[in-house]
C-alpha cells in the first residue's frame, strides 16, 4: 500500500465513462470540431470514484443527459449506446441539471482546488475532452491531475489487449451488451481490470 506521503500520492481516482451523441475522429478535441463549429455533446455518464490505494468504490453517479438541440446526432453512436433521442427526452436531465451533479460530486472528494485524478478506458483522449467541454460550458473548469490511470494502456501493457472488449474478457468481467453500452458499467470495469491486474502483480510478487 501507497504511503500518502509518497510524492505524486492521490487519494483518490475518478473513474468515468460517457456516451455520445458522436465524435470526430481526426481532431484532437472528439468532442469538437473547430473548423466548422460543430460539436457533438455527452448523452450519459458513469462516475465511479474509488479508493486509490484499494481500488474499491467509495460512491457512483450516473446521469442520462436529454439532446440539447444543436449538437450533431449520430445515428452510428446510437446503435452503441442505445439511447434514442425519444428516450432521452423523457428520461434524461438537462445538461446543466447534469452538470450541477457531477460538480457537487467532485466538489465532495476533491474540493474547489485539489486536482483530480481521472480513471478510464482511454480517458485522457475521449471522456477528459467530453467532460471539460460540458462542465465549461457553465463556467465551471475542474482542475484535472496531469496523470491519468488508463485502462487501455494498462491492459496492453500486461496482456498485449488492444480494445476494452478484449482487456475486460481477459480478466475475466462479463461481457458486455453490445447492443447498449452503459456509461456506469463501462467505468466500472475500467475500475475492476486495473483493480484484477494490481491483484495479478501482487500475487506474483508475493508469491
Amino acid at each position: 500500500m501507497t504511503s500518502p506521503k509518497a510524492k505524486g500520492y492521490v487519494e483518490r481516482i475518478l473513474f468515468v465513462d460517457c456516451e455520445t451523441t458522436g465524435l470526430f475522429f481526426i481532431d484532437e478535441d472528439p468532442s469538437y470540431n473547430a473548423s466548422t463549429d460543430e460539436e457533438y455533446q455527452s448523452v450519459s455518464w458513469g462516475l465511479v470514484v474509488a479508493n486509490s490505494n484499494t481500488l474499491d468504490v467509495v460512491e457512483e453517479l450516473y446521469v442520462e443527459i436529454k439532446w440539447n438541440g444543436t449538437s450533431l446526432w449520430s445515428k452510428k453512436a446510437q446503435e452503441v449506446h442505445g439511447l434514442t433521442l425519444a428516450y432521452l427526452e423523457q428520461h434524461g436531465m438537462t445538461e446543466e441539471e447534469a452538470v450541477v451533479e457531477i460538480a457537487s460530486l467532485i466538489l465532495k472528494y476533491w474540493g474547489p482546488d485539489a486536482p483530480v485524478c481521472l480513471g478510464g478506458h482511454n480517458v485522457a483522449t475521449f471522456d477528459k475532452k467530453f467532460l471539460q467541454r460540458l462542465l465549461r460550458k457553465y463556467d465551471i473548469n475542474v482542475k484535472f491531475g496531469a496523470r491519468t490511470v488508463d485502462s487501455s494502456a494498462v491492459g496492453f501493457a500486461t496482456f498485449g489487449t488492444h480494445n476494452s472488449d478484449d482487456l475486460f474478457d481477459a480478466v475475466g468481467l462479463p461481457a458486455r451488451d453490445p447492443a447498449s453500452h452503459n456509461a456506469l458499467t463501462d467505468a466500472n470495469y475500467a475500475r475492476l481490470a486495473v483493480q484484477r491486474i494490481r491483484k495479478m502483480f501482487n500475487a506474483c510478487i508475493d508469491g
